[in-house]
């Protein structure tokens, strides 16, 4: 019997802990983007539809702090600017986001000209 409350007793402790795992965390979503050259493009709007648009900087890179871009959001980012092809980030995933481990999550993006 005491051992089937300690097991009962660890059960529920890993279910409390992936349960509340996502929770309230908030992920930094970070990247860079170039042309097909490798050059790295400024002033690229990108889109995060639940945070707003912000615009890459001259050394290409961007960066948002989102609660909502967490594994199995399907949330993606949209990247474009006059002349580039329009480009949508694949969704985020469990394993990018390291099942409740890392809160940072890489997109590097090349943009096609048209």
């Amino acid at each position: 019997m005491k051992n089937q409350s300690i097991y009962l007793w660890l059960f529920i402790v890993i279910l409390t802990m992936i349960s509340s795992c996502d929770c309230e965390r908030e992920y930094t979503v970070f990247g860079t983007i170039t042309d097909e050259n490798y050059v790295p493009l400024s002033g690229v709007q990108v889109i995060s539809y639940s945070t707003g648009t912000i615009t890459s900087g001259a050394d290409g890179s961007y960066i948002f702090v989102d609660r909502t871009f967490g594994p199995f959001t399907g949330n993606t980012l949209t990247f474009t600017k006059q002349g580039y092809q329009t480009v949508e980030s694949e969704p985020f995933t469990a394993v990018e986001a390291d099942f409740c481990g890392s809160t940072t999550l890489r997109r590097d993006v090349i943009l096609p000209l048209m």
